[in-house]
């Protein structure tokens, strides 16, 4: 604004000196200049005070955002105990070696039929790279040996049979096809493909003697042709064939052939509509136990940091097509917490990838990552689980987007009580009374009854 007055001033001093503009011309363009001085100041001024305002509004917002954190961040801290405190079933860590940069998680547990305990385990190794700087991660699958207090005896390296140089493998899941060892991993190729299942058989000594790669869904024959992720694929053995539950909401289940090409899809929309602790996704393979097949999955949510918490759960289905969902839990079995293996940076994770019925004791043995760093355990009596899932009723506990669950679909009937405890009756009562009026003959059933 200055360098605007100063150079129409000195062109009308020029003006002047020439001869150019008399007296009252000058003073009306002094004048024409005092208003638009007095224009722009305004304007400037108004500029300034939104400019002002803007700021204000983005400094308040940032500080409701940054206190906001804080709290989530200070209570996020001391919101879940550890694992062996959030129950009393028994928990704790599966033992393995101790190696620098390497870590051990999200492992497959199983007992072999003359009761050798083996685990299936990602290893995640910080590796660097020739005489750089950058540390690369890289991912296999190694098998251990584990003695019946589950430390670790024996240790062997699988090397997979792999499409590309630098496919990596990551989530074991394991399970017998006869004599085969059977395991289902997620492969990839770092920032090129998306996540793949790939099944590879093992011999007895572990050796990878095939590889398939089942076509469904987004999974191609090549992790690198994928068309989206594909992870938590779950395979179990029924009437010989080889099945694999491809979704737990809805209920997916594909019976496969021997090369694992799908042969028949069951889709069932049963589930738990009180389960409120996001997807649930695949997490142990199907254990058949008392009639029914258990897995153990896991669930996220949104927690702090743009990371999640995982949640452990269980349900159980029917040992016949269509495999509806009959059982499930309604509250977590644990809760991933940053009391314990975690450092910042690290999302709060519980991810079960095995599991075995321990017939003696009459117990489900589980494994589960913990934190994306450590192996852990729970072994939980079946009876326990049997009281803590909900019986999953058939065409009624249905849970889909297009038609949202009721709150009076949700609830079980009320068991019957005293009268005297209720004020109000209810359509139960006058069922009663009216059934208990009707004259039944010999061997008669009430009207409307079966």
């Amino acid at each position: 604004m200055k360098d605007i007055i100063r150079s129409l001033s000195l062109k009308a001093l020029k003006r002047f000196a020439n001869g150019g503009d008399g007296p009252a011309d000058l003073l009306q363009e002094i004048e024409d200049l005092r208003k638009t001085l007095e224009i722009r100041t305004k304007e400037h001024d108004e500029h300034l005070t939104e400019v002002r305002e803007e700021r204000d509004h983005w400094l308040a917002l940032y500080d409701e955002i940054k206190f906001a954190a804080e709290f989530l961040m200070s209570y996020a801290k001391n919101d879940v105990p550890k694992l062996s405190e959030q129950t009393d079933w028994e928990t704790g860590k599966i033992v393995l070696p101790q190696e620098t940069g390497t870590y051990y998680f999200n492992p497959a547990i199983m007992l072999e039929p003359d009761g050798r305990i083996m685990l299936f385990t990602r290893r995640c190794r910080n590796k660097r790279e020739k005489d750089e700087d950058v540390y690369i991660e890289k991912n296999d699958i190694v098998v251990f040996e584990l003695s019946q207090d589950l430390r670790a005896t024996k240790k062997s390296l699988l090397q997979l049979i792999s499409h590309y140089p630098l496919e990596q493998f990551e989530d074991p899941r394991v399970v017998k096809f006869g004599d085969k060892y059977g395991v289902s991993c997620a492969t990839f190729v770092p920032f090129k493909s998306y996540a793949h299942q790939g099944m590879f058989l093992l011999d007895k000594h572990f050796l990878n003697v095939g590889r398939l790669d089942m076509i469904y869904g987004n999974n191609y024959a090549q992790a690198m042709i994928n068309d989206g992720h594909e992870k938590n694929w779950l395979y179990f053995v029924h009437d010989n064939a080889p099945h694999m539950v491809y979704s737990a909401n809805p209920h997916v289940v594909v019976r496969l052939n021997g090369r694992l090409e799908k042969e028949e899809e069951y889709v069932t929309d049963e589930f738990n509509p009180l389960w409120k602790f996001g997807e649930v996704r695949g997490g142990s393979n199907p254990i058949l136990c008392d009639g029914l097949y258990w897995t153990f999955f896991h669930s996220s949510l949104p927690w702090i940091n743009k990371k999640r918490r995982y949640y452990m759960g269980a349900y159980a289905f029917e040992a016949k097509p269509p495999f509806r969902i009959a059982r499930m839990t309604t509250l977590p079995l644990l809760t991933g917490t940053n009391q314990q293996d975690w450092w910042p940076g690290l999302p709060a994770v519980v991810f079960p990838c095995g599991a075995f019925f321990d017939t003696a004791k009459n117990k489900f043995v589980v494994s589960y990552g913990i934190n994306d760093v450590d192996c852990g355990y729970i072994k939980i009596p079946l009876a326990d689980l049997l009281e803590v899932t909900k019986v999953i009723r058939p065409k009624r506990d249905v849970v889909n987007k297009e038609n949202p669950i009721k709150l009076d679909d949700v609830l079980d009937p009320i068991p019957q009580r005293h009268k005297l405890q209720r004020n109000k009756k209810s359509k139960y009562d006058e069922l009663a009374k009216r059934l208990d009026e009707e004259p039944q003959g010999d061997g008669e059933k009430p009207d409307g009854l079966a």
